[in-house]
């Protein structure tokens, strides 16, 4: 029997994944990281506060940019916020 801890981790797995694809086909420069591909977050919705007047503008497979060129780890958005913005990549 498949734990809920397993189910998260699969997840987890694909979202990475599903950012990596959407990196090959739409990812960009960074504006804010030298040598950084990213993708672009232009949807207001998912633009989440990720700090003090400092939002999400930026995000690869492995870290969110906020709009001050501050960097945080994936998991400071919840899995249903790091959902929705992937989606959002999506279309």
């Amino acid at each position: 029997m498949e734990t809920l801890d397993d189910k998260l981790e699969e997840l987890n797995n694909e979202i990475i994944q599903r950012i990596g694809t959407l990196l090959e086909d739409k990812g960009v420069p960074s504006e804010t990281q030298s040598q950084t591909k990213v993708l672009k977050v232009e949807d207001e919705d998912v633009m989440f506060n990720l700090e003090s007047l400092r939002y999400l503008v930026e995000i690869n497979e492995t870290k969110l940019i906020d709009s001050s060129g501050y960097e945080y780890n994936l998991d400071v958005l919840s899995v249903e916020q790091l959902c929705e913005v992937v989606d959002s990549l999506s279309n």
